[in-house]
């Protein structure tokens, strides 16, 4: 099209000129040719031009034979145009290659996670992606020829003074800045945001720097996590080192009762103290031996409410007579301290839903706990308060208070405010963390709240109290008080590898009319119920060559191969875990007593599992009749 226009041309203004230029208007059209086409476009214009000249625009003869062809203008128009044609085909590629890099490189400025940020060699804003627009606030079409001091700006985040732009450093140290730490960009909304970035010089072939890269991303959160990580590094430390005390008190508290039982024990056996001396002695024997068993209980207790097998047999019950219970209970305590116990009966009955023993344990814990920390002619006070489908009960004493710093952590497990070697109390720390798991497994709360070290504390249990409740008068105080069932004439085998063990549950049931038959290894007890069957069977666990839940099983076995009546059985172990219970259980036993036990639940446990089979035996033997 290019060599038709510059022939239409040439037609035109030939016979105005009157002057031989056979390629002059043929010039433009091989540039623009390659211009717009590059090379190849061109070379053809070249020849068309060529072409047109010789065969169209020269006069012809009456044979249509043109003149000869002037050689000399054609190898001048064919060296021009071909050079300039290749400069320009050169020229358009290097054009297009940079065009090319130029989108690549906005490509992938625009699409990678982190910001950029690009200037020109005197600061100038020159590019930003969109990640670098979302953070700064500034839109590409807005920065682009701002000085990047106001387009990044950056503070000290534990300072807020506002720091150097990294890029007028690289523009002007020509090297690579980088910043991290406590680094704040300030968007052009105001908004802060926790940033590092890195800026670099952009440099060209022959080493000047044409420019500023710099890329920065948001580390909020990272820094975050880092300080979730440290929070957490922090709380394992300290659970660690709260363990380690909590060890180290656990040996203490376990060797100060056992200390004081085998020393005075000694003593009694070797016929030196005085008989007016002896009942002491019981009596200090008696008391450790209860206080390291209260030790191995909370133990327990925390361990079945770590595993989320703590289990509740809830019950309609009077929450006063509960607590007055735990009251009655620490009263002799309390005088014996000299501190006064203010809890007056209750106005009216406090009708709940719970298991009395846990809550009496509960208020006894809180209790005990405000008796230990309050000086001699203090004050304990039991304060209720019902509010609404809610109950309050509160523990208030004046004694020696609670600091802010431990305040937080009163309920927390194997926390004590007082945790040296030195300390003036006793105990595990353990205490206030049940009272805490029993209170919400009854879907209550309990706070501590003090106004500070010697001004007392506080603690607030609140439990829901439904409108309509049938207290249980029985039950309301765990049946402490009840008539011991009798097992008299009643032949109960005792199993239990351990002879002193064995031999102070003999002497126990015997003391109660039970007749007592005495097993040292599953194998002897075996040999026992085949001769001659007892009445209940009383088994230890932990037994060399077979233990308690093999033997059992035997016997089990051979109860229904042979038709054999059900043996009433009792595993009476120190195995007193959740678990422990549930295999028991599964492996046959009929009831599950953790050692140390009380010679009155063992009795009851005895009468119960007895009477229970009797009455199936004679439930079965009625319908044998009737059909």
């Amino acid at each position: 099209m290019a060599a038709e226009a510059a022939a239409v041309l040439h037609l035109a203004i030939d016979p105005i000129w009157d002057i031989k230029l056979p390629y002059i208007v043929f010039y433009p059209a091989v540039m623009i040719s390659a211009w717009f086409g590059g090379l190849r476009p061109g070379v053809l214009t070249i020849l068309c031009a060529i072409a047109a000249d010789f065969l169209w625009l020269r006069p012809s003869d009456n044979l249509g034979i043109g003149d000869p062809i002037d050689i000399g203008p054609m190898l001048v128009f064919i060296t021009v145009c071909g050079f300039v044609s290749t400069l320009i085909e050169a020229w358009r590629n290097a054009a297009l290659a940079i065009a090319e890099s130029e989108e690549r490189l906005r490509v992938t400025l625009t699409s990678i996670a982190d910001a950029v940020i690009t200037t020109d060699e005197i600061g100038i804003v020159t590019h930003l992606n969109a990640v670098a627009e979302k953070l700064s606030g500034w839109t590409e079409l807005d920065a682009v020829g701002q000085q990047v001091e106001d387009v990044f700006v950056i503070i000290n985040g534990r300072t807020g003074q506002q720091m150097p732009n990294p890029i007028e450093r690289v523009l002007r140290e020509d090297v690579t800045c980088t910043l991290s730490g406590n680094t704040l960009l300030i968007s052009k909304d105001g908004r802060k945001t926790p940033i590092e970035n890195r800026a670099a010089p952009i440099k060209t072939n022959d080493g000047r720097t044409a420019g500023v890269v710099m890329v920065f991303r948001d580390i909020t959160v990272r820094r975050a996590l880092h300080a979730k990580e440290r929070r957490a590094r922090h709380e394992a430390e300290e659970a660690n080192r709260a363990k380690d005390e909590f060890l180290a008190m656990l040996s203490h508290e376990l060797r100060t009762p056992l200390s004081s039982i085998l020393g005075w024990a000694t003593i009694l056996k070797s016929g030196d103290l005085p008989l007016d001396k002896a009942s002491h002695a019981l009596e200090v024997i008696e008391r450790n031996a209860r206080m390291e068993a209260q030790l191995v209980e909370s133990l327990l207790d925390l361990s079945r409410i770590s595993a989320g097998k703590l289990k509740l047999a809830m019950e309609p019950l009077d929450l006063s007579a509960v607590v007055m219970a735990a009251v009655d209970s620490l009263r002799p305590t309390a005088d014996a301290k000299g501190v006064i116990l203010d809890a007056r009966p209750f106005g009216e009955p406090i009708g709940i839903n719970g298991e009395s023993a846990r809550l009496q344990q509960v208020f006894s814990n809180l209790l005990s706990n405000a008796i230990k920390f309050t000086p001699r002619e203090g004050r304990v006070q039991v304060q209720s308060t019902r509010l609404g489908s809610q109950v309050q009960i509160q523990i208030v004493d004046d004694g020696e208070g609670i600091s802010p710093e431990f305040l937080p952590h009163v309920f927390d497990r194997f926390r004590q405010a007082d945790s040296a070697a030195g300390r003036a109390r006793g105990g595990l720390g353990l205490g206030l963390a049940i009272v805490r798991e029993l209170v919400h497994a009854h879907g209550g709360t309990v706070v501590a709240s003090s106004p500070g070290t010697d001004q007392g504390s506080t603690f607030t249990v609140t439990l829901p109290a439904p409108a309509v409740v049938q207290p249980n008068k029985e039950t309301a105080t765990g049946g402490t008080d009840a008539e011991e069932p009798s097992i008299s004439k009643l032949r109960v085998l005792v199993v239990d590898d351990d002879n002193d063990a064995r031999e102070l549950i003999g002497l126990t049931l015997e003391s109660r009319g039970a007749v007592v038959l005495q097993a040292s290894s599953a194998r002897e007890a075996i040999e026992f119920i085949r001769r001659d069957a007892p009445d209940v069977l009383v088994s230890d666990i932990a037994m060399p060559q077979e233990d308690g839940y093999a033997m059992i099983r035997k016997l089990r076995a051979a109860e229904r191969e042979q038709q054999r009546k059900h043996l009433p059985a009792i595993a009476l172990t120190a195995y007193a875990s959740a678990s422990d219970r549930e295999q028991a259980f599964v492996a046959g036993y009929d009831q599950h007593l953790a050692k140390p036990v009380h010679q009155r639940e063992l009795t009851r446990a005895i009468a119960k599992i007895f009477n229970d089979q009797r009455a199936s035996a004679l439930c079965r033997k009625s319908r044998y009749t009737v059909g």
